[in-house]
């Protein structure tokens, strides 16, 4: 096992400074997606949760990551595009023959600009969608020459890195919250970038103590995907948990919280 204390550790170390850092869902929140997706159980729309500004400005040579969530039913996938191209493009995945269910999923994508430079400014596009809609949301991002003092030592390392084509571990697609019915499989996103290709490792909360997580592997219950997705195979409610993902390479790490609640 490792603690929580360490595993945190880690993790914010070298996340660096373009890692904002968003509240931790639990209870309170699953409860707040179940009883919105209540009230109209049939609506199948994506809805933005969480968006980046209409402008963004930066200086050359610093970094920037950006931050969209939504929530839906079937679970949404996430991405983005740049002047309509795809920077980070993900397959929604169609099972025709699966019944709606009422079932409650949010999601997180971040897109990192390592080491910006103006040839970067561009119109760009967080795209949400699941197997019955879609949802769209684009921002400008506008790069000016740097002040003297602009690129402080991370964006420094970045660039360094950005030169000759390393970059950190990062996780840049995740399932925040899950309400998912029991005896079925729930699949948890866990998507990263990185080079060298970056590692993955998940874990979950050990009984009604959160001071300890307990690394998951591959079994009959689990299975980690290629990916980095993990399977919560028949899910029952002793799976009431929250599930960490955590990638690492050779310059950075990061890690992503997931709280899934199974449903009757």
């Amino acid at each position: 096992m490792i603690s929580m204390k360490n595993f945190l550790i880690l993790s914010l170390l070298v996340i660096g400074i373009t890692q904002n850092i968003e509240c931790r869902p639990g209870v309170d929140e699953a409860t707040h997606l179940s009883s919105t997706k209540a009230k109209n159980i049939n609506d199948e729309a994506v809805i933005f949760d969480s968006v980046p500004a209409k402008q963004i400005n930066a200086e050359a040579g610093t970094s920037l990551s950006v931050l969209c969530e939504a929530r839906g039913n079937p679970k949404p996938m996430i991405s983005w595009y740049r002047n309509g191209q795809p920077i980070s493009e993900n397959v929604v995945e169609s099972n025709k023959d699966e019944k709606f269910r009422k079932e409650a999923f949010k999601v997180g994508s971040r897109l990192y600009l390592d080491c910006v430079q103006p040839e970067d400014s561009a119109e760009y596009t967080c795209v949400a969608k699941n197997s019955k809609s879609e949802a769209k949301y684009s921002f400008h991002v506008n790069v000016e020459e740097a002040s003297e003092f602009a690129i402080d030592e991370y964006s420094h390392s970045l660039c360094e890195l950005r030169s000759n084509g390393s970059s950190p571990a990062r996780i840049t697609l995740w399932t925040r919250i899950m309400l998912r019915t029991q005896n079925t499989d729930a699949e948890i996103y866990c998507r990263s970038t990185g080079n060298p290709k970056p590692s993955v490792s998940w874990y979950m909360s050990y009984g009604d103590e959160d001071d300890d997580l307990v690394e998951i592997k591959n079994s009959e219950k689990y299975e980690i995907k290629e990916n980095g997705d993990l399977i919560i195979k028949d899910l029952k409610w002793l799976d009431l948990k929250e599930y960490y993902c955590y990638v690492h390479n050779l310059y950075g790490s990061d890690s992503q919280r997931t709280f899934i609640y199974p449903l009757k």
